[in-house]
């Protein structure tokens, strides 16, 4: 329910609420690979379609809920979508400035 509430409110420019509701899907089915491979695409999306204005607010909030995904998948153990969203925050902190965040995600 969350995903697809979360994928409705991206396609409708929501982005902040898209993310949230993504957040959840993730908290509350952990262990389903697809949510992770589906939620990652979704943040890609909301990334390209960014204006200049809003990428510094929404970046952000993309930059916690990475984090927030890396924690979930140290604690449950799933090594490839965990290398995959450390891969992402890093290009994520790499378009948002923070060069030596970046670095250091892409060398885990």
């Amino acid at each position: 329910v969350y995903y697809s509430k979360g994928v409705t409110l991206a396609n409708l420019n929501k982005y902040e609420e898209a993310i949230i509701s993504l957040d959840q899907a993730l908290e509350i089915k952990p262990d389903e690979e697809a949510l992770w491979n589906a939620t990652n695409e979704v943040f890609e999306l909301i990334k390209q379609r960014l204006n200049i204005l809003e990428k510094k607010n929404i970046f952000n909030l993309l930059i916690q809920s990475y984090q927030k995904g890396i924690e979930i998948l140290q604690h449950i153990g799933k090594p490839n979508q965990l290398l995959k969203f450390n891969y992402q925050l890093g290009r994520t902190l790499l378009e948002n400035g923070n060069y030596t965040e970046a670095i250091k995600k892409f060398e885990v």
